[in-house]
Parts: C-alpha cells; sequence; structure tokens
C-alpha cells in the first residue's frame, strides 16, 4: 500500500494518539484491579472483624458480672485486714481485677455498634490537642495543623482514635524518641500521620496488627489498634500501617471531607 504524499507525519501523529491512549486504558485498568482487590480485601476483613466482635461482646458480658462481685469482695479484704501478707495478697487480686476490667471495657467498646454523628469539624484542633506536652526525653512535631482543616467527622471519636495512635507511638519508643503528628489536606479526604522513631512493625504483622487482641505488648488489650481501624472504617475511611523516614512505625488515616458511614459503624464512646 502506498501512502499519499505528506500522510507520514499525521500517520504517525495518529501512532503516538494511540499509543498514549493505550497506555492510559493500561493504567486505568490496573487502577481498577487495585482498587477491586483493595475492596474485597477490606469486606473480608469486615466480615472476620464482625465474627470476631460478636465473640468478644459475648465473652464481655459473661465475665462482667462476676468481675465486679470479685473486685467488691477484694475491696472489703484490703479494707479490713492489717498490714500483712494476707492484704498483700487481696491488693494482688485488686490489681488483676483491675486488668481484667480494662480488658473487659475495650472489648466492649469494641463491640458497640451506633453511626458516627458527624459534624463539621475543625481536624487540625484535635490533631494539636492529640499531641502530648513532649516533657523529657520525647520531642514532639506537629506539622500541617496550624490553620483550619475542616471535615465532617464525630470528633470524639477521631480525638479517640488519634489519642490511641498517640498512646501507642509514646509505648513504643519508651517515652523517649521524636513523635510526629503530620496533618495533609486532599481535595476530597484529609490524611493524618503518627509517626514515630521506635521499632517499627515488623512487615509479617501489618495485616494482623488491627485485629483484635493481635499485640506483640507483654501488658495490653491489643484492642486499642482493632478500635482506630473501626472509627476510621465506620467514616468511611481507611488507616493504614508502614514505615517512618526515621526507621518507626507510621500510622496514616485517611478520612473523607464528607461524611460517608459504611453501615456498620461503631461509636467507641
Amino acid at each position: 500500500m502506498t501512502l499519499p504524499v505528506g500522510s507520514e507525519p499525521e500517520l504517525l501523529d495518529l501512532l503516538r494518539r494511540f499509543s498514549t491512549m493505550a497506555e492510559g486504558l493500561r493504567r486505568s485498568h490496573e487502577r481498577l484491579e487495585t482498587e477491586l482487590r483493595e475492596k474485597n480485601d477490606l469486606l473480608r476483613r469486615r466480615d472476620r472483624l464482625a465474627e470476631l466482635g460478636e465473640m468478644a461482646a459475648g465473652v464481655a458480658h459473661e465475665i462482667r458480672n462476676p468481675l465486679g462481685g470479685i473486685s467488691l469482695y477484694a475491696g472489703l479484704l484490703v479494707r479490713r485486714l492489717e498490714e500483712g501478707d494476707t492484704r498483700r495478697l487481696a491488693e494482688k487480686i485488686q490489681e488483676g481485677v483491675r486488668q481484667l476490667e480494662t480488658v473487659v471495657h475495650d472489648m466492649l467498646v469494641y463491640t458497640r455498634d451506633a453511626r458516627p454523628a458527624c459534624a463539621p469539624c475543625d481536624l487540625a484542633v484535635l490533631v494539636r490537642e492529640a499531641a502530648p506536652s513532649g516533657e523529657g526525653p520525647l520531642r514532639v512535631e506537629v506539622e500541617g495543623a496550624h490553620s483550619a482543616v475542616v471535615a465532617a467527622a464525630d470528633a470524639g471519636l477521631v480525638r479517640r482514635a488519634l489519642d490511641n495512635l498517640v498512646r501507642n507511638a509514646c509505648e513504643a519508643m519508651e517515652g523517649r524518641g521524636t513523635l510526629t503528628l503530620r496533618l495533609a489536606e486532599e481535595p476530597s479526604r484529609v490524611r493524618i500521620e503518627v509517626a514515630d522513631t521506635g521499632p517499627g512493625v515488623p512487615v509479617e504483622d501489618r495485616e494482623r496488627i488491627f485485629n483484635p487482641f493481635f499485640t506483640r505488648k507483654v501488658r495490653g488489650t491489643g484492642l486499642g489498634l482493632a478500635i482506630v481501624h473501626r472509627i476510621v472504617d465506620a467514616h468511611g475511611g481507611a488507616v493504614r500501617v508502614g514505615s517512618s523516614p526515621c526507621g518507626g512505625a507510621c500510622f496514616t488515616i485517611v478520612l473523607p471531607r464528607e461524611a460517608r458511614g459504611t453501615g456498620e459503624e461503631a461509636h467507641a464512646a
């Protein structure tokens, strides 16, 4: 086939446009595949966490009443006994009961279902309030939270999630190091990062770290991060963990600017 004179530039331009269009379609296809895979993973995770939540609620209600009785009688013993080994044993019972009461409380918080009371709130204020004083060997940095960043959210729930992440970071660093809270705006969403200079989260633990009762700590209920996940998910957002530039952990919360509940909302008040 013989091309008309002068047609080569037009053909090359057409080929370039076709190549650009094909590349765009390929990228769109890969992006859609990734989004579909992430949504399927999220649905499976929600189903699994819902089953764990039901089990946790049942266990918490079963042990709450007898635990209250043990606490009451241990307190009576402590008040009536003189100083000595027997009283110290009763005090140890009280200490154990307090630890169990913390577990029960966190279990009930995690399993409590309610729709977040979303209203326009300034996330910059919540980030600043969540930052600890930074006294002693702990250094605290706050970035991007010096002017108003408004989104539709339940301020109490978001503050609880931030408090849990900050507490987790401080415990990981054992009270020393640098804690960074970073707030960034995007057209349709807001991103909050809580980064530390601690030991970080091993890659093999990152898929399980938001599961109820999963923890590497010697002490703790393993529900703090599960509650964070539930709160963020209730707002139609996402939370993930990665590595901070300093080698520690970096937890990222992404919240939509407009309220978009998932239908599985959890109110951890």
